[in-house]
């Protein structure tokens, strides 16, 4: 089981970013991506949906997490299409798991948790003093010692 830390979770997210806005960065995003595969991007986004539910806790504004995980919850479909309809961003085939009929062709990515279900068991353990121990757990990442503790926001 491999895991990852907040930091790296952002890392992904901005080349992601990169891909999906198409700002010119394209090509920066896809190399800032060599060596992962989908599901690392997957549980990527769910790092930051745990990590922003705690900042929105810690801000007082936890009742605008339901809305972005909408926004969450298409990530990956948005970056396999962008990756499908740009022959030059060289990534793991695990990006391309749609088929031309938009059918999810990797059970694994069949599998996974959708964010939506992930960001309501967040909303479940937001109080627990274990919180990263459980978002990791449910991920399906190791966690380790330098892994996040409690239930804190971890400033990005």
């Amino acid at each position: 089981m491999q895991s990852m830390d907040i930091a790296e979770a952002e890392r992904i997210m901005e080349a992601v970013q990169d891909i999906l806005l198409n700002n010119g960065a394209r090509q920066a995003g896809a190399q800032a991506l060599q060596g992962y595969e989908l599901l690392d991007v997957i549980a990527a986004v769910k790092l930051r949906v745990a990590n922003e539910l705690q900042y929105l806790i810690a801000t007082k504004r936890e009742h605008l997490f339901r809305s972005g995980l909408d926004l969450y919850d298409t990530a990956s479909s948005h970056l396999s299409l962008a990756v499908m309809a740009d022959d030059t961003l060289k990534l793991d085939p695990s990006f391309r798991y749609l088929d031309s009929d938009n059918k999810i062709t990797d059970p694994r990515v069949a599998e996974s948790e959708t964010v939506g279900s992930f960001g309501a068991h967040c909303l479940i353990i937001e109080d627990e003093p274990d919180y990263w121990k459980r978002v990791y757990y449910r991920i399906g990442l190791a966690y380790r010692q330098t892994s996040p503790q409690g239930r804190e926001y971890i400033p990005t």
